[in-house]
C-alpha cells in the first residue's frame, strides 16, 4: 500500500481529467487542434455516463447541466422543422452532442476540491503565459 509508484500512478489518474479539460483551453489558439480534447472528453463523458448512469441521475449539478445543455440543443432540433439544409442542421445537431458528453467529463473531473484547485492554477498559469507572450510581441511591436 505504501508503494511510492502506485501513489504516483494514483496521482497522475486523478489529475489527467484537470489536464485533459485544460488542454482544451491551451490549445485554443492553434485553430481546430482542440477538437481532439473535446472527442476524447465526449467519448469519456459518454462511458461515465453509462457506467454512472445511477450516481448522475441524483447529482444536482447533473441535472443543472442537462437542463442548460437541453436548452442550447433543443432550439437546434426544432430549427430541423424550417432549415434551409436540413442535411447540413441535421449534423450540426448531432455534433454539438459532444458537447454534452464532454460537459458530463468536464463534471465528473472537476468534482472534487483538490482538481478545482488544481484546474484553476493551470489556468492562471496559462493566462499568464499569454499576457506574457502578448507584452514580448508589444514591447518588439509585432502586430497581426
Amino acid at each position: 500500500m505504501n508503494d511510492p509508484k502506485a501513489i504516483f500512478s494514483w496521482c497522475k489518474r486523478q489529475q489527467l481529467p484537470v489536464v485533459l479539460v485544460w488542454s482544451c483551453l491551451a490549445v485554443l489558439p492553434i485553430g481546430r487542434v482542440v477538437e481532439l480534447p473535446v472527442l476524447i472528453m465526449a467519448i469519456a463523458g459518454l462511458y461515465l455516463l453509462f457506467k454512472h448512469w445511477r450516481n448522475w441521475r441524483d447529482n444536482p449539478a447533473f441535472k443543472l447541466f442537462v437542463c442548460v445543455f437541453l436548452l442550447a440543443w433543443i432550439p437546434i432540433l426544432v430549427s430541423l422543422t424550417d432549415a434551409v439544409r436540413p442535411q447540413s442542421t441535421a449534423m450540426m445537431s448531432i455534433n454539438h452532442l459532444r458537447f454534452g458528453f464532454g460537459g458530463i467529463f468536464v463534471l465528473h473531473g472537476l468534482s472534487t476540491q483538490p482538481s478545482q484547485r488544481r484546474f484553476l492554477f493551470l489556468c492562471a498559469w496559462l493566462l499568464l503565459f499569454w499576457l506574457a507572450g502578448g507584452l514580448a510581441c508589444l514591447s518588439v511591436g509585432w502586430v497581426r
